[in-house]
């Protein structure tokens, strides 16, 4: 559910990051702010550009969930948990009838017919002889799935959060203070995991000391999980007014790099 949607710029909602927890402030946070104040220095934008914050996605919660996506995304409409179940399906085979669908998804037809139909309508699903198959370019929707996991200490339990994400994310980073950063980059479990890590300095500079290696997504149900939520906070900013929360520029507790 969603908690709070935070602009950067009361004049455009590209710069926004929609919560999936209340904020409370404290240094994480703050390094996350830093985060998605520079984001287009770490994910070079192919187009539209969505940030979620603690979005709870199979297991896990990344910190920061950063995603380049196709604009067909907001087909989806507000956010139906049939979607991911269904696409996920769709994904991995060339079509199906709803008695396949409904009997390999474990869901009941009487429910899966109507949205089977809704997705008809908007194009993401074809019918043709009472068979069904995701449309070409539903199959890769979103460009990127970027996940972060910000510590200001524990980094080793951000490594095994981040070692998590690669189930369904293409990069995988720790977004840690320079200083403690600067000490660990040469630790061997991060070329191990392919898992990237990320300095940050005072407000405005961040630096990628590691890359993150590029993943195949395993789990396309979690795939479609994050598109539905990204159609579903669309609305919800089209439907209402976003909260405005200028971000904190304190460099307090941080290096510069």
């Amino acid at each position: 559910m969603i908690k709070e949607i935070v602009v950067l710029n009361k004049e455009s909602m590209q710069n926004a990051t929609v919560y999936y927890r209340s904020r409370n402030g404290g240094a994480e946070e703050l390094l996350e702010d830093t985060i998605i104040h520079n984001i287009h220095d770490l994910v070079p934008s192919k187009g539209p550009l969505w940030i979620g914050g603690s979005l709870k996605i199979g297991g896990g919660q990344p910190d920061l969930t950063v995603v380049n996506y196709d604009e067909r995304v907001y087909d989806l409409g507000r956010h139906d948990l049939l979607d991911p179940l269904i696409l996920s399906y769709l994904h991995g085979v060339r079509s199906a009838s709803v008695a396949t669908i409904s009997r390999r998804i474990n869901r009941s037809m009487a429910g899966l017919i109507n949205r089977i139909n809704a997705l008809v309508e908007t194009g993401i699903i074809q019918e043709s002889s009472g068979q069904y198959a995701l449309e070409k370019r539903w199959r890769d929707v979103l460009a990127d799935v970027i996940t972060i996991e910000a510590k200001v200490a524990n980094w080793k339990k951000a490594v095994s959060q981040a070692a998590r994400n690669r189930l369904f994310s293409s990069g995988s980073y720790v977004a840690l203070p320079i200083d403690l950063a600067s000490r660990i980059q040469d630790t061997e479990v991060f070329r191990t995991l392919g898992i990237g890590l990320i300095a940050v300095g005072g407000f405005d500079k961040i630096r990628v000391l590691l890359k993150s290696r590029s993943f195949n997504r395993k789990v396309w149900k979690y795939y479609y999980t994050i598109a539905s939520h990204i159609a579903d906070s669309i609305t919800v900013q089209e439907s209402k007014n976003a909260i405005y929360r200028p971000s904190r520029q304190s460099e307090d507790g941080f290096s510069s790099i």
